[in-house]
């Protein structure tokens, strides 16, 4: 297989493609098929010439090469500094930057030497500008060797190869992505081709170009056998030899779906679920779209335009409506003519590629032979200005943009639809699929988790399922294993009963509003829960949106579009609750992980625990952090947290200045938010720590950077360079007796290569126990053993929490009670003993990002729900050692709970050591490895207790107490725990050999599922819902506070009086009685109130209609939706009894989170007028109305455009504000005076997209008499 760089291909994937460079069979100087450009790269004559140059108080040369260029007399001169202080403190005197044209190993070879950051370098080598020889319309190839030292640097060491399109003036009209240029002992060959498609039109040339920038250093770069040329011939060029599998010859359609397809789709159309797709379908279907882009030059894409397009083509394809094909085939046309594909980025970019693919094949018989070819061209020329390129050389197929849409969807749509006609295009996007994807998804799908962290973990995965999706289709079903089932299943048990989820990688929850449940992703779980059948993945998605459906929108690239709805939705799929699945479970490599759980209840009252422990076995950059070992617990409110900020504030220096901004690469985002000592890990200080340890960031302390940020290709790298990458080892894990309902769940690593040399040995061991115990509902047991390189490196125990701790000797308090909750964790330190401990708080303002003394700081958004910051203890023992141990013992409890939590107690022995807590006692092994030899210890107390006795060799053990046998247990390979039930005494544990098998149980849980949400949040109670002669009933004071409505009850005549917020209205209710009484008038009651597990469970319906709320019911999610406008905190605001939509985005952003009070949820709908984006608003009186107060999402950064029009009947409607436009100025509320008085009972807001693009995003919305 041929390896080559396409034109803008990153280099950091060359280290693997160059690795076949030499088998070539033109490897010669002379390339088959490829003409020398001669003016270029001849360094035995080359010369160098140099002049001074000056910046402020910097002094130095310019330098420039000969033999550099063609078309132009010079390339242009670099710029070194020999004299002058830089900007960041650094000296050039004493580090000098220097070039110059050397022999080195006998060969004449370019020498740059960039000791120190301070000022960016750039070296543009070589330069062409086009003329009648030498075109634009010509592909072109450059090679080069290169290779710098193994040296340190002061600054980051990077050194990224650039290819740069020029205009006639010399300016840049078009960069490629950067490409690393990677520290080595012998030079390297890099290979690069310059593809005629990714030239511009107004390009006059182009350079390569060398460049660090201000915080970049490197040390001795040699570069030689610079070579360029050009292409000879017009033959297609191809990069990967053909794939073993091609599509069917002739076989149409086969993009999505195929021709056996086509009847399922037809008659699911019109099925309740599908049928609100299939209106759409229609509306799009029947919109005129002309396809012509608006001039201009900027990016003038549109995703509604390609996405009616694929509507009309795959109407044609299913119902045969040749007309629909054909308008589909002139738009597309008329749309790749007209846009400026260039201009745009590779989400876009690549839907225009995809809408090429789908009209291909789906109007495959109504193509001539110049349409085809007209696509196939321009389907090339826009897949070349994508990120990934073509061919797609570029980026990481294991994570970044390169693993998601664009080679997995778009580009693999294109081939697959002209495979037939076009060999070339399918060898390079196929070859490099078929290569590459299905063996890292099969690894990364081990692992039941993706390492995307939070956010972007469904992002990536919705491409995975499309690609599944499509490769069925072709005939390859299941193509990425039934592992890829269950990669979603790491967020599931992440759910934090306040409806968030826990933070993980690089993650945006921290900005998102409290108590709200969040549903990013929602597409990539309607996908995989659709294709492997599984009812809790849907069922997730399900939940996730109101009316039974996940709503589809106007058709883009981010949303789940009509097509997709209609030919992948599987009616017959439904909803079933995770509260049946069992409540712990192990992530095993390429992760290492586990989270137990003690409950599956939502809501901020609810006593479920979420503790999630990790190993982090393997190190993938990207969005994955530094925090092999971390932990993080929930309960009644974030306890151990994750503290870091990403994507919150975004104001000041994205680079290089510590001024707030918390995107990726910023100061904030290097030095604290993915760093181990934002995460509840162990630090081990060496002063003296080489600086590339941490890519040239602040010491913390923490884990390295392995493989600093140079990306490594694909799977087979990250194989290759294993010892480098797999920097941790699960050593034990189990979860029992009970696999369901577990008293315990165990997880024990090795991390030390996660930190480098400074940490020979370093072991972390977890024990979550379920206490089942109401008022100290679980506890976990932390155990380490840290051995440093040196006893003076300080090591350093973290735990993270929100509020100032209390510290009172060894015990340490966090809690969480900011509004609605109510959490506290106690931690008992038991080692460092008391007399050899140091607990230091660090936090508060000013020093919530503490690194070395500096303030990392990150802006914060004033509605989020801001878990970052805060406090964070460190706990240290006082005297230097190589070896320590860390012994924590945390459990949790309610905030204003009076009663005294519980006191562990440490137990030692000689090969042993743990504690006591409860009724539970835990002991851990004091080695990495596991021991045969005899375990004793001792234990006092009333009571029966349950042990878990970890670390032991695989087999039978013989447990005596007080010297007598007592029972024999038996440890599993996995897990290596005995465990066992016993009274106080001295026992002895006694290897007899490996064999025998645990018993395990598993102790289903039960759930009818219904859910309760009450406006954007869910609702606790502590007996579940059920439904009584078809009616939902929920327990009386949990849907009466919920309303904010007083309650209170009468024993004697068992009648509950329930009182609205307002005082205007009474409810009372009374057991078994047939007849409620709402403000003194009697109803009649189809199911009456009872008494079920010791709670009154009444009517939900009833009770909140009967309160002022507006009450639905979705049967395909078994949720009641309970909608109710409270005082909307205006003078003269108007209550809104309830809201209908036109659409959402699919993912949770419904028209009531615009009338919740909440300044952190908001509405979407895409479109523009009152055809497509529409939400009325059924007020609590018929008014007058003087304004309207609206706050919009992103409101600072864009103007929205948006009408308002009044019904009395809502039927007829008139519109009273016209063409209002936001000022985009502000994300607060603004208000618009409503210039015609007219009396409305029903509001519709008629949104009309903004400034950036045609969705209308309303945070809240108030109607003011």
């Amino acid at each position: 297989m041929k390896k080559f760089v396409s034109v803008l291909l990153l280099l950091s994937i060359l280290l693997s493609i160059f690795s076949y460079v030499g088998a070539n069979a033109d490897e010669g100087s002379q390339l088959n098929g490829w003409e020398k450009i001669e003016e270029i790269g001849n360094l035995e004559t080359s010369e160098i010439k140099k002049w001074n140059a000056s910046s402020g108080d910097l002094a130095g040369n310019k330098v420039v090469f000969s033999n550099m260029t063609y078309g132009v007399e010079n390339m242009r001169s670099i710029t070194l500094y020999n004299k002058g202080i830089a900007s960041n403190g650094n000296d050039f005197s004493v580090y000098p930057q220097q070039a110059d044209l050397v022999t080195h190993n006998g060969e004449r070879v370019i020498w740059v030497d960039y000791p120190a950051a301070g000022n960016q370098i750039a070296i543009y080598i070589p330069r062409i500008v086009f003329d009648e020889k030498y075109t634009k319309d010509s592909d072109y190839r450059l090679r080069f060797k290169a290779k710098r030292e193994k040296k340190e640097a002061i600054g980051n060491d990077n050194l990224f190869f650039y290819i740069r399109t020029l205009d006639e003036a010399g300016a840049n009209v078009y960069q490629t992505k950067g490409a690393a240029i990677e520290p080595s002992d012998d030079y390297i060959q890099y290979d690069i081709v310059i593809n005629k498609e990714s030239i511009a039109d107004n390009a006059a040339g182009f350079t390569g170009l060398f460049h660090a920038g201000g915080t970049d250093a490197f040390r001795n770069l040699y570069i030689k056998d610079i070579e360029l040329y050009v292409k000879k011939d017009d033959t297609p060029y191809v990069v990967y030899d053909m794939p073993e599998f091609r599509p069917e010859k002739g076989m149409h359609p086969r993009v999505y779906f195929n021709k056996n397809d086509i009847k399922r789709i037809k008659e699911n159309a019109t099925h309740p679920e599908n049928k609100p797709a299939y209106d759409l379908l229609l509306k799009e279907v029947n919109t005129n779209e002309s396809g012509i882009m608006v001039k201009n030059d900027t990016d003038n894409l549109n995703e509604r335009s390609l996405g009616i397009i694929q509507s009309k083509a795959f109407y044609y394809a299913v119902w045969g409506d040749e007309n629909r094909g054909k308008e589909a085939i002139a738009a597309l046309k008329n749309f790749l003519n007209t846009c400026n594909y260039r201009k745009s980025e590779y989400n876009t970019q690549g839907f225009t590629v995809f809408t090429v693919g789908a009209v291909y094949d789906w109007c495959y018989p109504l193509l001539s032979e110049e349409d085809k070819e007209f696509f196939q061209d321009m389907g090339v020329k826009v897949c070349s200005s994508m990120e990934i390129l073509y061919p797609p050389l570029y980026g990481c197929t294991v994570k970044g943009h390169s693993a998601e849409a664009q080679l997995q969807r778009d580009q693999l749509a294109f081939a697959f639809a002209v495979s037939d006609e076009r060999e070339d295009i399918y060898r390079n996007i196929a070859g490099r699929y078929f290569e590459e994807f299905k063996e890292t998804r099969e690894f990364l799908y081990k692992a039941h988790s993706l390492p995307y962290g939070s956010s972007y973990t469904t992002y990536r995965f919705q491409w995975d399922m499309l690609s599944t999706y499509m490769l069925k289709a072709v005939g390859l079903p299941d193509y990425y294993g039934p592992e890829q089932e269950k990669a979603l299943y790491w967020l599931l048990y992440a759910r934090r009963p306040d409806g968030s989820v826990l933070r993980e990688g690089d993650n945006q929850m921290n900005n998102k509003g409290t108590g709200i449940y969040e549903t990013t992703g929602t597409r990539a779980f309607w996908l995989a829960g659709n294709y492997w059948k599984n009812p809790y993945l849907k069922g997730e998605a399900l939940r996730r949106s109101k009316g039974g459906v996940v709503p589809v929108t106007a058709s883009g690239n981010q949303s789940l579009t009509a097509v997709e709805f209609l030919t992948f939705n599987d009616p017959s799929v439904g909803y079933d609750t995770v509260r049946t699945m069992p409540l712990s479970m192990y992530y095993p490599a390429p992760k290492g992980g586990m989270i137990a759980r003690t409950g599956w209840n939502e809501g901020f009252d609810s006593p479920a625990v979420v503790a999630d422990m990790k190993i982090n076995e393997w190190w993938f950059q990207g969005h994955q952090q530094l925090d092999a070992g971390s932990f993080q617990i929930y309960y009644k409110g974030a306890l151990a947290t994750d503290t870091g900020y990403y994507q919150a504030g975004r104001d000041g220096a994205r680079y290089h200045e510590n001024e707030g901004n918390t995107v990726y690469g910023t100061e904030h985002f290097h030095n604290y938010q993915r760093r181990t000592i934002a995460h509840n890990c162990i630090t081990v200080y060496d002063p003296n720590e080489p600086s590339q340890n941490y890519n040239g960031h602040v010491n913390d302390g923490g884990q390295l950077y392995h493989g600093q940020e140079v990306e490594q290709g694909n799977i087979w790298n990250f194989y290759k360079n294993e010892d480098t990458f797999h920097v941790g080892k699960v050593l034990g894990h189990e979860i029992g007796e009970d696999l369901i309902q577990p008293d315990y769940t165990y997880l024990k690593g090795d991390i030390a290569k996660a930190y480098g040399e400074k940490v020979p040995a370093y072991e972390r061991s977890f024990m979550f126990l379920n206490l089942k115990n109401s008022d100290v509902p679980a506890a976990m047991i932390v155990f380490d053993r840290v051995v440093s390189k040196d006893k003076s490196f300080e090591k350093k125990w973290l735990l993270h929490g929100l509020h100032k701790p209390e510290v009172n000797g060894s015990r340490t308090i966090f809690t969480d009670t900011r509004d609605g909750y109510n959490g506290k964790l106690t931690v008992d330190t038991l080692l460092p003993k008391s007399d050899n401990l140091k607990i230091n708080v660090i936090g508060g303002e000013g020093q919530e990002y503490l690194v070395n003394g500096v303030n990392y700081w990150a802006q914060t958004l004033k509605d989020g729900s801001n878990e970052g910051g805060g406090y964070r203890i460190e706990v240290s023992p006082a005297s230097e050692k190589e070896q320590d141990y860390f012994l924590n013992v945390l459990q949790v409890s309610d905030a204003n709970s009076s009663k005294e939590v519980l006191a562990p107690a440490m137990i030692e022995s000689a090969t042993h050591i743990g504690a006591k807590i409860a009724d539970r006692v835990v002991m851990f092994g004091k080695e990495k490895e596991r021991t045969n030899k005899e375990v004793s210890f001792a234990v006092s107390g009333d009571g029966n207790f349950k042990f878990t006795v970890a670390d032991l060799t695989e087999g039978t053990w013989q447990v005596k107490k007080d010297g007598s046998e007592f029972i024999k247990i038996v440890a599993t390979t996995d897990g290596g725990v005995g465990s066992f039930e016993s009274t106080k005494g001295e026992f002895s544990l006694t290897y007899l050999g490996n064999y025998g098998e645990k018993v395990f149980t598993s102790t289903p849980l039960y759930s009818d599922g219904i859910n309760i949400k009450v406006n954007s949040k869910y609702l606790y109670s502590d007996v579940e819902p059920t439904i009584i002669n078809s009616r939902t009933m929920v327990p009386l004071r949990a849907i009466f506070e919920a309303l904010n409505a007083t309650v209170t009850w009468d024993d004697l005549t068992a009648t509950a009086t329930g009182i609205s917020e307002d005082g205007s209205t009474t409810v009372k209710i009374t057991r078994d009685s047939s007849t409620a009484y709402v403000n003194g008038k009697s109803v009649n009651l189809d199911s009456p109130a009872t008494i079920v597990n010791g709670r009154f469970l009444v009517p939900v319906r009833f009770i909140s209609e009967s309160l002022g709320a507006f009450v639905e019911w979705d049967s395909y999610s078994k949720t009641v939706y309970i909608t109710k406008s409270g005082d909307t905190g205006f003078e003269n605001g108007v209550s809104v009894i309830k809201a209908v939509q036109s659409g959402d985005n699919g993912a949770g952003a419904v028209i009531d989170n615009s009338i919740d009070g909440d300044l952190s949820t908001f509405w979407a709908a895409q479109g523009i007028g009152e055809e497509t984006a529409w939400g009325i608003y059924e007020l609590s009186e018929e008014t007058s109305l003087s304004q309207v107060a609206i706050a919009f999402n992103r409101g600072n950064e864009r103007k929205y455009t948006f009408s308002i029009a009044v019904s009395s009947d809502g039927v007829n409607y008139e519109e009273v504000l016209t063409d209002a436009v936001s000022s985009g100025e502000t994300a607060e509320y603004e208000y618009f005076k409503i210039p015609v008085s007219k009396n409305a009972k029903y509001v519709k807001y008629i949104g009309k997209g903004s400034n950036a693009n045609a969705w209308s995003n309303v945070f809240e919305i108030v109607f003011i008499k």
